[in-house]
């Protein structure tokens, strides 16, 4: 496979950078060290954020593009510390120091571990976290935010005759959209169905190999009859989830102001319904962040006070196209480090944010009206 073919973006118009072309070295080397029964590695291990589906599927799909059958996906988080990092190789019988072993992160950097993965023979780096970016240059992977990082693992490896199922694209296709955030409410129904249908089983490596492995073996005939299946079982839950997100969030809306931008806060902590009913708006608080700043065209702060300190907010914010400030600038702003262009985390006290941020009026925005703003 060429370089140019690896770098997805790039053409004379567009040279590519240097950290992209030490990048695209480094990924044709990874896929002779899996495709080809010479000069291999014993062992690959795969670092995949935990609980990402991205991540997951990019281990799974690099593990099935393997001939040797050598690659270990490895569940990890960003803040692990070196030890823990050794702790989980030496349970799977990997030696970082051994010249026979490659390292690949995927979705997750973890900063503590960058000294030891570099005595590997590989260290690869695919991620489309964009807050990601600069340590992606530092050891030569790349960041891409217009495209999961499972798009280009499918497009470095599934190339050349060897093809992936349809059901497998049509799954690619829906997790490019949602597992980066892009707004997909007002656009695709079907591409929210799918995703409804098969975010659980995405979220745990064992659940997501046992779909893969059925999708992988379809054919057309049967890829198409699982994608009309799952979508129409998918819009069931949606019209479930759709009437839990009315009853619990839409009556309490602030509008506030942050550094003189317009801006909407959700405060969890400030429904008066119960406890499971508040749960299920905090677990689809990505997707309220992308109806809310949609609607209303203003980035959003998603509030949750966790339990075991009163003191601190952790917050999630989110943001469309159309804000003047990205979910991701504004976590930035607050000293957030992680997350996606769209939609980031981070965590302050309730004093500091009460002090940037201005709440305002209440919005009306009530069950019956939501669907036809």
């Amino acid at each position: 496979m060429s370089t140019q073919t690896v770098s997805n973006t790039q053409d004379e118009k567009h040279p590519m950078t240097s950290h992209q072309q030490k990048f695209c070295s480094t990924v044709a080397e990874l896929i002779r060290l899996l495709c080809s029964t010479e000069d291999t590695v014993e062992k690959v291990a795969v670092f995949y954020h935990q609980g990402c589906p991205d991540g997951i599927v990019s281990a799974l799909l690099m593990k099935y593009a393997s001939i040797n059958d050598n690659v270990i996906p490895i569940s990890a988080f960003w803040d692990l510390k070196e030890e823990v990092i050794k702790s989980k190789l030496e349970k799977v019988g990997i030696d970082v120091v051994d010249e026979t072993v490659a390292i690949v992160e995927v979705d997750v950097v973890i900063p503590a571990a960058q000294e030891l993965f570099n005595s590997a023979r590989l260290h690869a780096k695919i991620d489309h976290h964009v807050s990601q970016r600069e340590i992606c240059q530092k050891i030569g992977g790349i960041c891409i935010d217009n495209v999961c990082a499972a798009a280009i693992v499918a497009e470095m490896f599934f190339q050349q005759g060897r093809q992936l199922s349809k059901a497998m694209k049509r799954l690619l296709e829906v997790l490019d959209h949602k597992d980066r955030y892009t707004s997909v409410w007002k656009t695709s129904r079907n591409i929210q169905a799918l995703w409804e249908a098969v975010f659980q089983s995405l979220r745990f490596m064992d659940r997501a190999e046992t779909l893969l492995n059925e999708l992988m073996k379809m054919n057309d005939d049967q890829s198409d009859l699982w994608i009309s299946s799952m979508t129409a079982g998918g819009e069931l839950l949606l019209s479930q989830r759709d009437d839990s997100i009315c009853g619990v969030l839409l009556a309490y809306l602030t509008q506030a102001t942050f550094n003189g931008i317009a801006c909407i806060v959700v405060n969890f902590d400030t429904f008066p319904r119960t406890y499971e009913e508040r749960e299920k708006a905090r677990a689809n608080r990505a997707l309220i962040a992308d109806i809310l700043s949609s609607i209303f065209k203003m980035p959003v702060f998603i509030i949750a006070t966790p339990n075991d300190d009163q003191s601190i907010y952790m917050i999630s914010a989110g943001s469309s196209a159309e804000c003047e400030l990205t979910g991701l600038e504004i976590a930035q702003q607050f000293g957030g480090k992680q997350g996606h262009r769209h939609f980031a985390g981070f965590s302050t006290s309730h004093d500091e944010f009460n002090k940037r941020v201005t709440l305002g009026e209440k919005l009306e925005l009530t069950a019956d009206n939501w669907k036809e703003v």
